[in-house]
């Protein structure tokens, strides 16, 4: 993705969004309003969209607020109520694990290559 120096932490992660917003490098357009007008409303089978929902409104309030009102989201709320996102996204998570098993395809695809690379035993 052409990040010359990749953080090796969330510390780190953290430290380079943080310096990166306050330079001004990170920044909302037309193309981040695109990508994320395609992260939230995906080409998804029908039966599928409900969970997904609920996966995108746990990953909105996992920003913290600056980054969110860079990108021009907000959490879940009915009014002025927020919504119980962190319960049904565990709901859906479960939901996920009944069908994929203990660790699915894309977990263990993911584990063998950082195995490859040298970072897991």
């Amino acid at each position: 993705m052409g990040v010359d120096c990749p953080p090796l932490s969330e510390a780190e992660m953290r430290r380079q969004l943080d310096r990166w917003y306050d330079d001004g490098e990170l920044r909302s357009d037309a193309r981040v309003a695109e990508t994320v007008a395609f992260i939230r409303n995906p080409p998804l089978h029908p039966s599928l969209r409900r969970g997904y929902r609920v996966l995108f409104a746990a990953a909105v309030t996992s920003l913290e607020p600056k980054y969110r009102e860079l990108l021009g989201l907000r959490t879940a709320r009915l009014g002025p109520i927020p919504l119980p996102v962190r319960l049904a996204t565990k709901v859906a998570l479960a939901v996920v694990h009944l069908a994929l098993g203990r660790v699915g395809p894309s977990e263990q695809a993911a584990r063998n290559r950082l195995a490859r690379l040298g970072y897991q035993s």
